[in-house]
């Protein structure tokens, strides 16, 4: 233990006394003590991430045999596009998880129903002007992306999966909530609801239709439909039973200014991540087409699932990080949890790796096999670097320190964008896209984690 933090911690047993420092937070006391305060509501976070994972890859690897490639291709471009509008959110479903825990330890529950009556209907807005913009823009994107050998039906696809968009973040919102109340177990019983729902009936009606590719989207948003209904019913009935009248769901002016002034920040982050990610699989549809694009996907799919369960390990820094004001526990905290992540990650993606050939020939054959099979371990280096970012990342938010995980963002982004301009799309082939990302992210998180601890953990003062 650092000696700023012995010098104020003394441990007997289960108690926790305080020498000095009154500035302290007593949650950071109880961080450093028990290591059940992070567990429990990490590992809740963890199975709210892995079972709509796993519900995905299976849903995925049943789509891409039941599709015909060029359809599974478009099916995969028509669902990024909830990735691809998310800057269209404004970040207040991650600014809603901040301020929903700051009026919490007030004990403000007037405060967090109109909070979450605010940003249901912002989200709701917000989401309708995307459809809007999808279905205007799903002719044009069809038009890219037709192939002879798929349904063509692309442009009734798009607009299908942009009609999602608007379902998609209402229920991103209900998800936020319980994040910022600090119940997981909430929020991971509503992913879970979310991915069962959707994933399961995209399967159905793909086996029951026999591989029509708008038959499966109507599915999917016919499923989201009623998770989002669900959530919003949950929510609502959980904020009333704190005794808080109908006269507090109401729209504020005030509320709404907090939501969005915090939010633009991280939906910065959200357009970076859509170039970083995103942007492979829509460069990749257009010049090698669809099938290619479903093929990056898939290589992608198993290895986001394990980065997406580390970073849901470490969500849980981000409400309680709003308390944190002592820099030493906050730098104990960030390199036990970074620790941790690379522990987790490397046994799992080792693994990956060796049972990839036989895994890979069970979903699709010949060249896109071993294009597959390259893209896949590749995107395996490249996610090693961002496995050791999310602890560091989710802190930064809770601290109101964003501006330093966008910069963060919008480098690897830039960098990412420019090796496929120079390098990816001259070699013309999938895995040439993932070596871009790889490049990208290797250098992006050495400069992300050298520069963050010189700007915040280096300072003299023990002040955050």
């Amino acid at each position: 233990m650092p000696v700023q933090i012995r010098n104020i911690v003394q441990l007997k047993g289960g108690d926790t006394e305080v020498r000095g420092l009154r500035k302290i937070q007593k949650d950071v006391l109880l961080l450093l003590a028990s290591g059940r305060r992070f567990t429990g509501p990490s590992l809740l976070a963890a199975v709210g991430f892995l079972v709509p994972a796993m519900a995905n890859l299976v849903a995925n690897v049943v789509l891409a045999r039941g599709l015909a490639p060029a359809s599974y291709g478009i099916y995969v471009l028509a669902i990024s596009l909830t990735g691809s509008v998310s800057l269209g959110e404004l970040g207040i479903s991650a600014a809603l998880i901040r301020y929903i825990a700051a009026d919490l330890s007030e004990d403000n529950w007037k405060s967090v129903a109109q909070l979450f009556t605010t940003a249901l209907s912002l989200v709701g807005m917000l989401g309708t002007i995307a459809f809007g913009a999808c279905y205007v823009l799903a002719p044009e994107l069809g038009r890219i992306y037709a192939t002879g050998s798929a349904s063509g039906d692309e442009t009734v696809a798009f607009r299908i999966a942009g009609a999602n968009v608007a379902l998609f973040w209402m229920t991103m919102v209900c998800v936020a909530y319980f994040k910022g109340r600090g119940r997981f177990d909430r929020s991971s019983a509503l992913l879970i609801l979310i991915a069962v729902l959707q994933q399961g009936a995209t399967v159905i009606a793909c086996l029951y239709s026999r591989g029509r590719l708008n038959v499966t989207l109507a599915a999917s948003l016919a499923a989201v439909s009623m998770a989002c209904a669900c959530a919003v019913v949950v929510c609502y009935r959980d904020i009333a039973s704190r005794s808080i009248g109908p006269s507090a769901f109401r729209i504020r002016r005030r509320q709404a200014s907090r939501l969005l002034k915090f939010g633009s920040i991280t939906a910065a982050n959200s357009v970076a991540v859509v170039l970083l990610v995103q942007v492979q699989r829509y460069v990749i549809g257009a010049s090698l087409g669809p099938a290619a694009a479903g093929v990056y996907h898939l290589a992608y799919l198993p290895v986001v699932a394990v980065t997406g369960l580390l970073n849901a390990l470490s969500e849980v820094l981000y409400p309680w990080a709003s308390a944190l004001k002592h820099r030493m526990a906050v730098a104990n905290i960030c390199a036990t949890a970074t620790g941790i992540n690379i522990v987790i990650y490397l046994p799992i993606a080792i693994a990956i790796a060796i049972l990839a050939p036989r895994l890979v020939t069970g979903v699709v054959n010949g060249p896109n096999a071993r294009s597959l099979l390259s893209t896949l371990r590749v995107l395996l280096i490249a996610y090693a670097f961002l496995a050791t970012t999310p602890p560091l990342f989710h802190i930064l938010n809770g601290l109101g320190m964003p501006w330093l995980n966008s910069v963060f963002t919008w480098g690897n982004a830039t960098l990412n964008i420019l090796i496929i301009v120079l390098y990816a799309k001259p070699k013309g082939d999938v895995v040439g896209y993932a070596v871009a990302l790889l490049s990208s992210c290797a250098v992006s998180t050495i400069v992300y984690w050298a520069w963050t601890w010189l700007v915040l953990f280096r300072k003299k003062n023990n002040e955050v």
